[in-house]
């Protein structure tokens, strides 16, 4: 699918009221500044540079909305407000969506405000993915087997990697499907849940298109992510949405 021709409306949701507890930094990683801006900005300005995004919420908590509004009208962003980021992850995204309702999008992207990288090609196929299946990801393959250890830790079992697959992101998912499963969701869920697909299969069931990917999608987590990523700037590396 042609996404620049594509009738159908699409938004994003970028949560962003991670704590960043283990970089040990005096401020949470995505505003920790890379070269001249924060981590934040360089995923901002990957779907600002989409044209078929019409809009970006991100979540963010209530001591640093100050610092993501200063940084929205310093950078001149167009599309992008922010909203109250919650206590986990899951109650987050659904703030972020519910800021969508009075004028709902068709498909809404849910992408991680501490992933940088986000490939044009991949974001174009999951979204279209979705919009055909009512919910797709990007996944990757495993690069290491997967075992379980015991009580006592000791292995109990390996699994066969060829069967599984690395849960990435983007993800997206008609906005009528992902509210659904967010109105109808359980308190256990809201609170530890990590996995948007999966909230979608079991309260909405709607079976996710898994759509492989080979691109660089990796989130920033620990210290040495941060030097990577500013490596890869200096460098020139090209792994923006245009």
């Amino acid at each position: 699918m042609d996404m620049d021709c594509a009738d159908f409306k699409v938004a994003a949701v970028l949560p962003a009221g991670g704590s960043g507890l283990r970089m040990n930094l005096s401020l949470p990683k995505q505003f920790y500044r890379v070269l001249d801006k924060p981590l934040i900005a360089y995923t901002i300005e990957a779907f600002e540079r989409v044209p078929w995004v019409k809009r970006i919420i991100v979540t963010v908590s209530e001591d640093y909305e100050s610092l993501m509004n200063n940084l929205i009208e310093s950078e001149g962003y167009q599309k992008t407000k922010i909203s109250a980021a919650a206590r986990t992850r899951h109650r987050s995204i659904y703030n972020g969506i519910k800021e969508l309702e009075a004028d709902p999008p068709e498909v809404v992207v849910i992408h991680d405000a501490v992933r940088p990288l986000v490939p044009h090609d991949t974001l174009t196929e999951v979204t279209a993915a979705a919009y055909k299946y009512g919910a797709a990801g990007a996944v990757r393959h495993l690069v290491s087997t997967i075992v379980a250890p015991d009580e006592n830790g000791f292995l109990a079992e390996s699994l066969d990697r060829n069967q599984y697959r690395a849960s990435e992101m983007p993800q997206a998912f008609k906005f009528s499907e992902i509210l659904n499963a967010y109105e109808k969701c359980g308190e256990y869920d809201l609170n530890h849940g990590t996995e948007c697909l999966e909230i979608v299969r079991k309260y909405a069931g709607v079976k996710a298109k898994l759509v492989e990917t080979k691109a660089v999608l990796w989130k920033v987590t620990h210290q040495k992510d941060l030097l990577v990523f500013k490596d890869l700037l200096l460098k020139g590396e090209s792994f923006g949405l245009s």
